[in-house]
């Protein structure tokens, strides 16, 4: 399944959820969003994340939300974008 969401452009892969097993190593983006996954979902305001080109894109709910936002996670920059509450169909 992870071979599908390989080929997709990467910024087309920010709106797909992660495969099951993970992200592919031939993503490093993903792959630091995977592994600060945890604390960007624990700060207030953050609805989610996804992989840009070259860059993580972090989902907010209140665009206030992105003063508490590193500029970067290991070298990758962050992109705050204000999307609001996004909740579940």
């Amino acid at each position: 399944m992870s071979d599908f969401f390989d080929n997709l452009p990467r910024d087309e892969q920010a709106a797909m959820p992660a495969p099951a097993d993970g992200p592919s190593p031939a993503n490093p983006i993903a792959a630091v969003g995977r592994h600060h996954e945890a604390t960007l979902l624990a700060l207030p305001g953050v609805e989610g994340y996804g992989a840009g080109s070259d860059h993580l894109i972090v989902y907010l709910s209140d665009p206030q939300a992105a003063a508490q936002l590193p500029d970067a996670l290991d070298g990758v920059p962050l992109r705050p974008v204000a999307t609001g509450p996004i909740r579940a169909l």
